[in-house]
């Protein structure tokens, strides 16, 4: 009878001993879906962000060839710009030159046309 009751002493224990086993690896086996769960979680995010970042350095790419395109065009209108100021100097400073001449022109004429008339004038004096 003792024999019998250390038996079941001894199948109550272990009996005991598995239950605790089975809830220790129940638990065990929760933590490990929680932790594969936040993992998948973090894994997502990290996609998504880089993804996100991706198409940003996309975009970014993008807009910087429109800058270059816009520069070089920019640069190109400069350019043309400078070219019409300079002829626009040019011709201005030919204008001025040309006015000048003119009005030089018309000085001499009207002074030898003065020294005419008073040549004239003496002429017919004498």
């Amino acid at each position: 009878r003792r024999e019998m009751n250390a038996q079941e002493q001894k199948s109550g224990n272990l009996l005991k001993e598995m239950q605790d086993n089975e809830i220790k690896l129940l638990q065990a086996q929760s933590e490990i879906k929680q932790q594969i769960s936040k993992l998948e979680s973090e894994k997502e995010k990290r996609s998504k962000s880089h993804t996100s970042l991706c198409k940003e350095l996309h975009d970014v790419t993008e807009m910087n060839k429109s800058l270059e395109e816009r520069i070089v065009v920019l640069q190109a209108q400069a350019e043309m710009y400078q070219k019409d100021c300079e002829n626009e100097r040019s011709h201005r400073e030919r204008m001025i030159s040309e006015v000048a001449k003119a009005k030089l022109t018309k000085s001499v004429k009207q002074e030898q046309h003065e020294d005419r008339m008073k040549q004239i004038q003496l002429e017919s004096l004498q």
